[in-house]
């Protein structure tokens, strides 16, 4: 029966090759298949309809070689030398004939043989190899991320599919999945070849290892008829439960029997190349059906939801083939044209020579193009195999075989790579080794409707829910009573869909889908230095369109259009407000639905929204006047919650601006400026202490004693150098630093007990350091004007008299209104209680700021307070730090698909230092107030306290340690009168004992010894 096919299929091309008008260039090509394959049908079929076309340049002649299994990849290899030796300008290979060792095989004896190889099988190609199945993983991917299934099982029938699982776990992990890599179970079930018995127990490991899940998830990777088989075999062990679902990786859901499915509650959903409602794709079906029909070579396959009972082989092979096909054709089209004219005339003549010998090479073999292997093979050469030393020994080297050699181009740039082709199955291209997906269709079935699409996935796009969603009904009169709450008086309810519901604004998802094919309305407002009226020149004509304005904003927003790719117009807000919530609009019910999980069963129920009302630049997002804000506003939570913003594209804090005080007069106590009040004070009290430690450590400490007796009356008295006056007085003396000369200061004496010397030195080191540093402050104080602000921060200006404000509208008063966080919130309390102090716009607020003669200050963005500061009559300045981590960003419609492309050109913007350069121009190069206009600002400020705290720090640690040493020798002291008592009284008996005369004789000379030697005051003995 199968050579009854192949031989009807070869005198149907003889036949029109016979009966056609014109005379095109005959070019034969072969194809390697499977006998009775999918495969073979198809490639038959993609060249008869090339060949019916007339309009068609060439005219293909095919020859195929059968192989009948089992076959290994020596066979395989041998059948494709042998069509090789032909001259045969490439080598055709379908996706159901061959393993992937085989292709593997065939892939690399098309690269050693240098002829191009066009496969639709799974899997990289080598060089000469064009494989036209696209990969599936980017858009599996995104439906396990979008699906939330962190844990599965992967069912896959090839070593190719545990290839495609670590792809797809990679592709997992860089879209952020919460995907636990240990609940990845993997599951290679080889069907191809195996025993029932030895498939079914398999399945029943693969069962056993999803029986503790609730939701039992598999992605099942496999071929055509393995997936056949595999299902059937499901259904067999009760795998078709509610608790399953299957996810198809491969392109094979609508090609599988499913009815042992359709009433088991199991969730199915698979892909499609092809979107079956295209008018072309449609034409090529019902083509399909016909030449099947016709031909009656119909696979051994069970019918699928997509066809009859009569069922039709795979519609998707056929059209891989004819893209393959077409694909074939139009390259060597733009080849013979890249040719010069005698090298394509050449090349010509050997592919009719070719294409004769094919015919009379046909004719012998009884008319069938079918080649069975008996013959010599191609690879062989004189006996000989053309293999030796690691690699074939390429014959040919006329025109066919230099067309075979530049057959593939390298990149887009040869002019053949990407021919801007359009198939059925997507875009074309031979520049490329793995071909990326163009579009596919999400299929899934959940009850008896079989399989429905239910969502689109593209590279661009991604995964598209909207495509095949029900129409939605804005309000309507249902003439059918229901005892439900959807329905108010007979009228039903207005829907919205789940992922399009918000209980505060109304979204509209598609408003920027197609921001590339229209012009963005951009609303801002005035603003300088981010949008501004652009000058006009002298007798120029007034400027239209966006060339009215100039600034920050507006070389922004042109800079993201370049990179995004769209058209804009710019208009200002109508109010001249930036934006805030003014109140909200009843309470409205709706129907909010909700489609199931792959499916398109769709769920009701009843929400209430209250939407809100906004002024200024949000509220003209959200009445749908404007597409887009670029202007300098903030992103905060409030707004954050009816519109979406971009990556800020500049950062800033809160900052008050004051008018720039006057030069200060010197006074008659400017020597005390250098220092601060508190450090005077510290000054002072450090005197003090020093002068009461030195009293007390001199009264504690034995050597600073002395018993003196006058001379006179011969009175003993207690002699103590340091009492308070003299403990003062030295103080002083040292820190005027004259300490080194105590006579010119009147004072004859020093310290001499360890205590005091101690305390005294600490004092000297303190008094170095604060006069030196009172010496260089005092001239920098002496040579520069003062500039002396009134306030200095935000909490001075609760201690002072000046009245301060922010705009009447926007994120500052809202932030000083709302906020617990002080002295902020009883700055806002304030503001709340005089509302004249707030300003409508900044140029007001900037305005009082400088009539007001130092009595009022502004609140506003860091960036504005640096911009206006560096302005004519450059009268203002900031005082304090910018407080706060805030923002300015783009602000567009809530979900909007182009937040995403707002946000990367933003980025790439930041990381090319764009945004720098263009912030430069604006707030620098542009400025009017130079360096010398405020050169005359204080750069010397009063010591404060904390910068010589160390100094101080250091005077108390020397004065605990000289009491330490007083009470140290104190104790010693003590001690030692103790132990010395008997050796006292023994003393004071000898000198009883002396003569009246020695005492006599020496009487003048011990009262001058009691005048000037030292006695110790707690044993009244002479040192």
């Amino acid at each position: 029966m199968a050579m009854q096919i192949s031989i009807a299929i070869i005198i149907t091309f003889t036949a029109l090759s016979i009966v056609r008008a014109d005379r095109r260039q005959e070019v034969p090509i072969a194809g390697i298949f499977e006998a009775g394959s999918v495969g073979e049908s198809a490639f038959s079929f993609a060249v008869y309809v090339y060949n019916k076309n007339s309009r068609n340049p060439f005219y293909l002649l095919p020859k195929l070689s059968i192989l009948v299994p089992p076959h290994d990849a020596l066979r395989v290899m041998d059948r494709f030398c042998d069509l090789v030796s032909d001259n045969v300008l490439a080598v055709f290979v379908s996706e159901l004939a061959f393993d992937g060792e085989v292709n593997k095989v065939l892939a690399n004896t098309a690269a050693a043989l240098q002829i191009p190889l066009i496969t639709t099988a799974d899997g990289r190609g080598g060089v000469y190899t064009r494989n036209l199945m696209p990969t599936t993983t980017d858009a599996l991917a995104e439906v396990l991320v979008h699906e939330n299934w962190t844990t599965f099982a992967y069912l896959t029938t090839s070593m190719e599919g545990v290839g495609r699982l670590g792809q797809l776990i990679w592709e997992l992990q860089e879209r952020g999945s919460n995907l636990s890599l240990a609940e990845v179970t993997v599951h290679y079930v080889g069907v191809r070849g195996i025993e029932e018995k030895e498939l079914q127990e398999s399945l029943v490991a693969l069962d056993g290892a999803l029986k503790k899940r609730v939701t039992r998830r598999v992605v099942v990777d496999s071929r055509v008829a393995e997936t056949n088989q595999l299902m059937r075999m499901f259904s067999r062990m009760g795998m078709n439960r509610g608790e399953y679902e299957f996810l198809f990786a491969s392109l094979n859901v609508a090609d599988t029997d499913l009815v042992d499915y359709i009433y088991s509650g199991v969730k199915l959903a698979g892909f499609r190349l092809m979107d079956p409602d295209r008018n072309d794709v449609k034409q090529f079906a019902a083509d399909w059906n016909n030449w099947n029909s016709r031909s009656s070579t119909v696979p051994n396959l069970a019918p699928t939801a997509f066809t009859t009972a009569t069922s039709t082989p795979p519609f998707y092979h056929a059209a891989l083939m004819a893209d393959a096909v077409a694909l074939f054709t139009s390259t060597l089209h733009c080849r013979l044209q890249q040719m010069e004219p005698h090298r394509a005339n050449a090349s010509l003549a050997e592919l009719t020579a070719a294409a004769l010998q094919m015919r009379q090479q046909s004719s012998l073999n009884g008319g069938s193009g079918r080649g069975d292997g008996n013959g010599r093979s191609g690879c062989y050469l004189g006996g000989r195999l053309m293999y030796q030393h690691g690699a074939y020994q390429v014959r040919g080297l006329g025109a066919i075989a230099e067309l075979r050699r530049h057959f593939v181009a390298v990149d887009v740039g040869d002019g053949c790579g990407d021919m801007g082709l359009r198939g059925l199955t997507g875009d074309l291209r031979t520049c490329v080794e793995e071909r990326e997906v163009g579009e596919l269709v999400l299929w899934s079935a959940m009850d008896t409707t079989g399989l429905q699409p239910v969502a689109r996935w593209s590279p661009t796009t991604h995964l598209n829910f909207d495509a095949f969603k029900p129409p939605l009904i804005a309000k309507a009169v249902d003439t059918t009573p229901k005892p439900s709450d959807d329905f108010e008086g007979g009228e039903r309810l207005p829907q919205v869909w789940e992922e399009d519901f918000d209980p505060s604004v109304i979204i509209d998802r598609q408003r920027l889908a197609d921001y590339r094919n229209r012009t963005i309305r951009v609303v801002t407002i005035w603003s300088k230095p981010f949008v501004q009226p652009k000058p006009r020149k002298l007798g120029a004509p007034p400027a239209q369109g966006i060339d009215r304005f100039e600034g920050f904003c507006v070389d922004l927003l042109e800079e993201i259009s370049k990179i995004v790719g769209f058209k804009y117009d710019i208009h200002i807000v109508y109010d001249g407000i930036f934006g805030t919530k003014i109140g909200e609009m009843p309470p409205q019910r709706v129907e909010v639905l909700s489609r199931r999980p792959l499916s398109n069963v769709v769920d009701r129920r009843v929400e209430t929204r209250r939407l809100q009302v906004w002024n200024g630049l949000i509220g003209e997002i959200l009445n749908n006047t404007a597409d887009l804000v670029v202007a300098p506003l903030t992103v905060n939570y409030l707004r954050a919650q009816v519109v979406e913003f971009s990556e800020p594209f500049l950062a800033f804090g809160l900052s008050l601006i004051i008018k720039k005080p006057g030069k200060q007069k010197s006074g008659s106590l400017s020597f005390l400026r250098p220092l601060s009040n508190a450090v005077w004070y510290a000054i002072f009290g450090a005197w003090i202490t020093v002068s009461l430690g030195l009293y007390v450590i001199a009264r504690i400490s034995p050597t600073e004693w002395q018993v003196m007796k006058d001379p006179l009356t011969g009175k003993r008295y207690y002699n103590r150098r340091f009492t308070l006056g003299n403990s003062i007085w030295i103080s002083f003396a040292a820190f005027v630093q004259q300490y080194l000369s105590f006579i010119l200061q009147g004072v004859d004496f020093a310290p001499r007990a360890p205590g005091t010397r101690l305390l005294i030195a600490v004092w000297w080191f303190v008094t170095l350091i604060l006069i030196a540093f009172y010496t260089a402050n005092l001239a920098a104080f002496l040579t520069i004007s003062l500039r002396v602000p009134p306030i200095n921060g935000w909490s001075d200006l609760l201690k002072s008299d000046m009245e301060y404000g922010s705009l009447k509208s926007g994120s500052t008063r809202d932030f000083f209104f709302n906020t617990k966080l002080e002295p902020f919130a009883q700055l806002g309390a304030w503001m709340k209680r005089n509302t004249h102090a707030l300003a409508s716009n900044l140029e007001e607020g900037v305005e009082r700021v400088r009539s007001s003669k130092g009595k009022y200050a502004f609140v506003l963005e860091s960036v504005m307070n640096e911009y206006v500061n560096n302005r004519e009559p450059c009268d203002t300045m900031m005082v304090g730090s910018a407080f706060g981590n805030y923002g300015y960003g783009i602000a567009l419609p809530r979900r909007s698909p182009m937040r995403e492309a707002l946000s990367d050109a933003v980025l790439r913007l930041r990381e090319s230092q764009v945004l720098t350069n263009l912030r430069k121009k604006w707030w620098i190069e542009r400025g009017q107030c130079s360096a010398a206009a405020d050169a005359d600002r204080s750069a010397a400020n009063a010591l404060a306290l904390i910068n010589v705290a160390g100094v101080f720090h250091i005077l108390v640690g020397g004065l605990l340690l000289a009491l330490l040493v007083a009470a140290v020798e104190l104790s010693w002291h003590m001690r030692w009168r103790h132990k010395g008592r008997w050796w006292r009284r023994r003393r004071r008996r000898r000198r009883s004992e002396s003569t009246e005369a020695t005492r006599k004789s020496t009487k003048s000379e011990v009262g001058t010894r009691l005048e000037s030697n030292e006695v110790d005051p707690w044993t009244m003995q002479i040192q």
